[in-house]
């Protein structure tokens, strides 16, 4: 379906929210969810607006998501809002910290 196609960030919200109302109930879908989300990732036009998209999450799907895709895909320079921990012993949030300072 998406293998040629991109897509906005309102749209991935949308499907988002409409799995996360019928699955609300099954522990399981949780992991499902974030699978999706991290398929749909690469297929994302407005990468600028990602942030909304993971905002949907709770924060340890949240933390799923940051550790699949990564810190350096999805934080966003020009919108530098939330709480963020790094573990300055890995590569990739050592180049986060550079940016972020």
């Amino acid at each position: 379906l998406l293998c040629c196609r991109f897509i906005t960030t309102k749209q991935l919200c949308f499907v988002l929210i409409r799995m996360m109302a019928k699955f609300r109930d099954d522990a399981c879908a949780s992991e499902e969810i974030v699978g999706v989300f991290v398929c749909c990732f690469c297929f994302v036009a407005d990468l600028v607006n990602i942030k909304d998209a993971v905002a949907l999450f709770q924060p340890f799907q949240q933390a799923a998501i940051f550790y699949k895709i990564g810190w350096l895909n999805l934080w966003n320079p020009i919108r530098p809002s939330g709480y963020v921990e790094l573990n300055l012993g890995l590569r990739e949030e050592r180049q986060m910290a550079k940016l972020a300072i």
